[in-house]
């Protein structure tokens, strides 16, 4: 790219690469391909007369074009040779197809041999090789000066589709923020009326809660606290009254004591005369017992 800016005079920062200013950069609809003579990529049409250089024979051979295909964005013409059936396919964009130039090797006088073969004069034959080179040359600095152009249109639309790539990011992401913003004040909003709901239940609940306190205070704790009090007056009566009786308990208790005292000596005085009763039985019945009596019953 350098030796071709060094052939045309020009430096390679220099507008003239392009064509254009910056601001005035072309679209890919403003860069269509124009003519052999004009341009740098041709227009081909069904039925034109062009001209296919064949690397064989080394000279321009006319030809018809006769199909115009496209294959991963690559333009092939399919052209015949004029009298001839022998057809071949050549890229658009290459350099081995022109339109027909006055002086071409193929518009040359062929000369008849003795044999009757028509053949190119030697001369021709290398005034088309050295054609077929300018011309390449010259194809090649209009396509390396075409190829600046787009690059630059290209970075162009590049720039442009950015600025607007982040345009619509922008957009999207205030979209999405008014979107958040929204669903958040609606769950806000929805979160205040829950809270306002339980408020409202747990107040109903502690209301209902204060109540049941208050009727089993007045059913259970007051009668029971009253029958307590009652209890323990009646628990002190009766300590009172124990208190009161427990002398004639004590002495009632000696008593008793003092009683059985009494009934022991009596059982005991019963049991010493049963025995003497059996001894007077049998002792001889000239002897008289003895009074062993006298004063044991004088207590009662």
């Amino acid at each position: 790219m350098a030796q071709q800016a060094d052939l045309l005079g020009i430096g390679e920062d220099d507008d003239a690469l392009v064509g254009v200013q910056p601001a005035e950069l072309l679209s890919d609809d403003e860069l269509e391909p124009v003519s052999d003579n004009k341009g740098f990529a041709p227009v081909w049409k069904v039925g034109m007369e062009v001209e296919v250089y064949s690397r064989s024979k080394d000279r321009w051979i006319a030809a018809i074009v006769r199909k115009i295909m496209s294959e991963n964005g690559i333009d092939w013409v399919q052209v015949y040779y004029k009298n001839s059936t022998q057809m071949k396919d050549v890229r658009g964009d290459s350099d081995d197809i022109r339109m027909p130039l006055i002086d071409s090797g193929s518009s040359l006088p062929v000369h008849q041999d003795r044999d009757g073969k028509s053949s190119r004069r030697s001369h021709g034959k290398g005034f088309v090789s050295i054609l077929h080179k300018v011309s390449t040359i010259s194809k090649q600095v209009e396509s390396g000066l075409y190829l600046l152009k787009r690059v630059a249109s290209v970075v162009h639309r590049m720039a442009a589709a950015e600025h607007s790539h982040v345009a619509s990011v922008q957009k999207i992401l205030e979209q999405e923020r008014q979107k958040v913003k929204d669903k958040v004040g609606d769950e806000m909003a929805r979160c205040t009326e829950a809270w306002e709901a339980t408020e409202e239940l747990l107040a109903n609940q502690l209301q209902k809660r204060s109540e049941m306190a208050t009727k089993l205070e007045q059913k259970i704790s007051v009668p029971l606290t009253q029958f307590y009090n009652d209890a323990e007056l009646k628990r002190k009566i009766i300590i009172k009254d124990e208190k009161k009786y427990g002398v004639e308990m004590n002495r009632a208790k000696l008593g008793v004591q003092k009683n059985l005292r009494n009934c022991q000596k009596l059982i005991n005085s019963c049991i010493a005369a049963k025995a003497e009763e059996e001894e007077k039985k049998k002792s001889p019945q000239g002897k008289k017992p003895k009074k062993k009596f006298g004063g044991i019953m004088s207590w009662a």
